[in-house]
């Protein structure tokens, strides 16, 4: 029997650690692009969340859009 690892991207393990200490998760595909790009660079810093971070999370929302 083999085993099944599913990697996690550092935007998806960003998203989950720093979005829910707000609110619950929203599924990526709730949003277009330009949506989430808008909601992660405004409460984004809000919650202090560096240029990085941010780059990181938009990413994998938008891939997973």
């Amino acid at each position: 029997m083999s085993k099944v690892t599913l990697e996690v991207s550092s935007g998806e393990k960003l998203y989950r650690s720093k979005c829910r200490t707000c609110h619950t998760l929203i599924e990526p595909k709730k949003f277009k692009d330009e949506e989430w790009k808008t909601f992660v660079e405004k409460y984004g810093s809000r919650v202090h969340l560096s240029v990085e971070e941010k780059e990181k999370i938009l990413k994998y929302l938008v891939e997973n859009n």
